[in-house]
């Protein structure tokens, strides 16, 4: 009768809350019998969780999330190369960028975008204040689908 009892039970498909009550149940019991024990695996779990929680915080900020930009997937960075000046990569002088714009057949347009920079801004009566910053042709923020920032 207690097998069948049990077998009934388990079709309902509810043993499995049952099963983790017990668990539970036997698990704080061996807790409360080694507390130091008890801290240092929380701690350790904590510590983990943690750790990894910021982790993949800074890979999604940084790797997958998708740039603010439209059509994120259709971009591409162009270098050329400068063994002379000891740099596997380097940016394409605007003499080819203008070439490139000219001859393309590819692209739905060529932009340049140069390095941060340090700039000096200064405005009437005011003192000068140090910025950084970088150049890019006037094309690039309607070929990213963005606009200029307004005050």
């Amino acid at each position: 009768m207690t097998q069948l009892m049990e077998e009934s039970r388990e079709a309902r498909g509810l043993m499995w809350i049952v099963a983790a009550a017990q668990d539970m149940h036997y698990g704080l019991r061996l807790m409360r019998r080694t507390p130091g024990f008890a801290a240092a695996a929380t701690l350790t779990l904590a510590l983990g969780i943690g750790a990894t929680t910021a982790i993949f915080s800074v890979v999604y900020g940084v790797l997958l999330r998708p740039l603010p930009y439209g059509e994120p997937d259709r971009l591409v960075n162009i270098w050329t190369r400068a063994p002379s000046r000891g740099l596997p990569r380097g940016y394409v002088a605007m003499a080819n960028v203008y070439d490139y714009k000219a001859r393309n057949h590819v692209f739905e347009d060529v932009g340049a975008v140069r390095a941060v920079a340090n700039f000096n801004l200064t405005g009437p009566g005011g003192d000068p204040e140090r910025l950084l910053g970088g150049r890019m042709a006037a094309n690039v923020l309607p070929l990213l689908r963005v606009s200029r920032a307004r005050r």
